[in-house]
């Protein structure tokens, strides 16, 4: 250390730090404020747990102690209908393998013997999400979505409510910002292993000895959900082949035009269905890669006629994202920008639903008439007004066909106020008139009031 006079009296000696003190100082700063942030972020850290139990085991022990099983009662009509929550850890595995055998035996005896034509909402969750009661997801989903659902089905509605850890922080910035990019990486590798695994043993149960023609099968995801979901459903990489894409690739390699050319229409329509029914995207958190090759794929099947039902399925894939949706219109693109996920999603940096060049349908616009693909009612206040989607002309790829399996649209905030504000009564109406005016639905639904 080296000494000098000050320039005011009386003389004092002034220390000058050498250059390795500075570093010194600054490094144990930094080390410092690192371990005070990381102190502070464990206690709002929401770990990596279990929320609810199999009615079935006694030895579990969550720690909220919620029963994975619940049974509801609809609010106007006063029809039974349930929900099986089945739960994940970060490493995709099933928290107890009980919730899925529950979930199974439920799917399997709603049919009972063929008297009832089940409707199956399968939901995956999203981001600040998971299934505890603290989350507004499970209630949206269980209270408003599959209570109005059941309303309005005859027979029986049945819920599986698909949970991993959407949530990992209670407070900012780790919330958002600091959790975006761990949770995008998790939701992906949970779509390619556990959760495709479940969803799996879910087809395997409604397809059973030919039973798929008595269900009718939805798939939704919010948020992170959704790119839970398309990585299941979608996805194709090295080692991971997702349900729908390797549906598409056999359909079309087994395709023949005159097989079954004796069935009437009626009888195609419930016994040749694809998969699933229907796929929701709400707000997605992910980037448009997936859907852009899934377009692609389907729109080049289409126009060869290799893909059976799926391609005259009017809304087979919809993705919804409100315009006031702030996550995925300006944290997500930003983010994917600072830190983008190139192996999976390459350079699409914004999901499909924000994307306009990808847009089937006009903005939700206040009125319903003729040219409207579907009308809906929204909350304004004390009234329900009605509002439509309509195609966008020039936006059918299909030759010969007058509708598309796709629909991407955006709506306003009067339908979805922001990022979470799913399964509200005006999104849960959309939801529902999209489920019935799919012609399968009406089928079913007219069985079974025939069989009673």
């Amino acid at each position: 250390m080296t000494l000098i006079q000050a320039e005011s009296s009386p003389r004092v000696l002034l220390p000058i730090c050498a250059g390795p003190s500075v570093a010194l100082l600054r490094l144990s700063t930094l080390l410092l404020i690192g371990l005070t942030s990381v102190q502070v972020a464990a206690q709002f850290l929401v770990r990596d747990q279990e929320y609810r139990c199999p009615p079935s085991d006694s030895s579990c022990r969550s720690s909220k102690n919620l029963s994975s099983f619940e049974e509801r009662i609809s609010p106007n009509l006063h029809r039974p209908y349930s929900v099986n929550y089945v739960e994940f850890n970060d490493k995709g595995e099933l928290w107890n393998s009980r919730e899925l055998t529950d979930a199974l035996d439920q799917i399997e005896s709603a049919r009972n013997g063929g008297q009832e034509k089940p409707l199956v909402v399968v939901y995956i969750h999203g981001w600040q999400n998971n299934a505890s009661d603290s989350s507004g997801d499970v209630a949206k989903f269980r209270d408003i979505l599959l209570a109005h659902l059941a309303d309005t089905y005859p027979s029986r509605v049945l819920g599986i409510y698909l949970a991993w850890r959407g949530l990992t922080f209670t407070v900012e910035p780790f919330k958002h910002i600091v959790s975006y990019w761990p949770r995008r990486s998790v939701a992906r590798h949970e779509g390619q292993t556990g959760m495709y695994d479940a969803v799996s043993k879910i087809l395997a149960v409604i397809n059973k000895d030919g039973h798929r023609k008595d269900y009718f099968l939805v798939f939704a995801g919010h948020s992170f959900g959704a790119r839970v979901l398309e990585n299941a459903a979608d996805a194709v990489g090295k080692n991971h082949y997702g349900f729908m894409a390797k549906y598409r690739m056999q359909e079309s390699a087994t395709f023949s035009s005159t097989r079954n050319n004796l069935m009437s229409e009626e009888d195609r329509i419930v016994t040749e269905p694809p998969p699933a029914d229907l796929f929701l995207y709400i707000n997605a958190a992910s980037s448009s890669a997936v859907t852009r090759r899934t377009l692609r794929d389907i729109r080049e099947k289409c126009r060869n006629n290799s893909l059976g039902r799926l391609c005259s399925t009017n809304a087979f894939y919809v993705a919804v994202t409100s315009h006031a949706d702030l996550a995925t219109g300006i944290i997500l693109p930003i983010a994917n920008f600072v830190f983008p996920a190139l192996t999976s999603d390459g350079l699409h940096l914004i999901s499909a639903a924000n994307t306009p060049s990808l847009h089937t349908h006009k903005d939700a616009k206040k009125g319903c008439d003729s040219s409207a693909s579907v009308c809906f009612k929204v909350t304004e206040g004390s009234e329900m007004v009605d509002y439509s989607i309509e195609r966008i002309g020039d936006r059918v790829e299909i030759p010969g066909k007058s509708n598309d399996p796709f629909w991407v649209f955006n709506v306003g905030k009067e339908v979805m106020k922001d990022h979470g504000d799913v399964w509200n009564p005006s999104v849960t109406d959309l939801v529902t008139k999209i489920i019935q005016e799919n012609p399968r639905f009406q089928i079913l639904a007219a069985l079974y009031l025939q069989n009673r």
